[in-house]
Parts: C-alpha cells; structure tokens; sequence
C-alpha cells in the first residue's frame, strides 16, 4: 500500500469485500428474476439515448444505419455489486471521499484488519504508515498493524520509531547507503532515525553529567551566574 492512502484504497477494500458477498446471491432465482426487471426497465431509456446520439452522427456519416446502448449482463452484476457510499459518522456523518487524509488512510489500513481470508500465503505491504496521522492515531494504527501479522506476513518501510519490534532486533531491516541489512541493535536504529532522547517531549535536550553531589551542588550555584538563562531557569534545572 503506498504512503499516501486516499479513500480510493478504503473503497476499494470495501468494494472486493461486498462483491464477494453479494456474488452469493446470483445463483438465487428471485435475485436473478429481479436483475431482469433492472434490465427491462433499463432498456427504454438506453434505445431513447441511442436514438438521439444516431440521428447527429447520421447527418455526418449517412452510412451510419443504427446506434445501440447495451449494458453487458456481467456488466450489470459488477455493477449491483459495487456501487455504494460509505459514510463515516465522527461526528458528523460524511462520505469517506470528503473526510481528511488521516481518516482515509486509518480506513483503508483498518478494513484489511477485518478482510476475508483466503488459502496460500498472504503478504501485506505498507509504505510509511504514519502518513498524515497524529502520535495518537500512530499507536491505534500500529496495534491494528500488530493484529494483520497474526496472519499475515506485513512488511513496513517507515521512519517512526514506533513501528520498530524491539522483540526481535534482527526483524528490523535497515536501508542505507543502497544497502539493506538487518539491525544489530537498538543504537545502530537510533542512529540511521536520528532519534534523541528530547523527542519525547519529557526528556532535556541536554544532560550534564558530573562526578559527584559536590559538583552538582556547585554548579547549581554557578550556572545561574555565567547565564542569565539559565538563572531564569534555575528552579526547573535537575542536576
């Protein structure tokens, strides 16, 4: 799946999901009793439209002696089986097409969680899933992930940390340099992410460390003196 999951994906995921089913019913009588209706309801306004498209073009080319509008019957069974809406109510009920980038992509990712499954291997791939979403949704999204992989092969490219598997350092595939080759440890994911300890939001963007109380004493006294910013903040630094 590529990066940027518009509602295309989501509706397509739906759309094979409902063929499947609604396939069902074309071996029942009443179902094909009713698809004969459509088509004889269908066909009045398809030769009307035919007729009004012949009689310009027999003005230009007299050789032209009929024009017919059909709908082919397998044509007509797809399209009973495909046409839908899917409205999404977060508040405010709106079709898929309309909600925003993040929405879109959450649907699309979200529906192949309930997908049907079928016999032989099934690999799921996914370009940079935290496309468009918030922190919060990258966790929701990463568990719905979790949930495809216990049964099916899923394969991330990412740059978010929150999708590496910390269990199992040598899943972690590192691309760099036109190379790609599995982790060998945390540090070395850290360093090709360019991952800081102050990205978190809770972590300083600087530690100082020191030997002992006796330097931390100190310097706490010293610091506010050589850095007025540093006075300004003296009440909220740690040493």
């Amino acid at each position: 799946m590529p990066a940027v999951r518009t509602d295309r994906e989501a509706i397509e995921v739906v759309s094979r999901m409902l063929s499947q089913e609604l396939r069902i019913l074309e071996n029942d009588e009443s179902y094909q009793k009713a698809l004969n209706v459509i088509q004889e309801l269908q066909q009045p306004i398809l030769d009307d439209l035919a007729l009004r498209i012949q009689q310009p073009l027999t003005e230009f080319l007299p050789t032209i002696k009929s024009v017919q509008i059909e709908i082919p019957e397998t044509s007509r069974r797809v399209g009973v089986r495909r046409e839908f809406n899917v409205i999404i109510d977060d508040g405010t009920p709106t079709n898929i097409e309309y909600k925003g980038d993040g929405v879109k992509s959450l649907a699309a990712l979200g529906l192949l969680k309930n997908k049907l499954v079928h016999l032989g291997a099934s690999i799921i791939a996914i370009e940079e899933p935290e496309s468009h979403l918030h922190p919060g949704a990258i966790h929701q999204l990463n568990e719905i992930i979790k949930s495809l992989a216990e049964s099916n092969q899923v394969i991330l490219t990412t740059h978010n940390p929150l999708f590496v598997d910390r269990s199992n350092i040598k899943t972690n595939i590192i691309v760099n340099d036109g190379k790609a080759t599995p982790a060998k440890s945390i540090g070395s994911i850290r360093e090709i992410l360019g991952i800081k300890a102050s990205d978190n939001l809770t972590n300083a963007n600087y530690a100082l460390v020191v030997e002992g109380d006796e330097d931390a004493k100190s310097l706490r006294s010293i610091l506010p003196i050589l850095s007025e910013k540093l006075a300004r903040l003296s009440k909220t630094i740690c040493l």
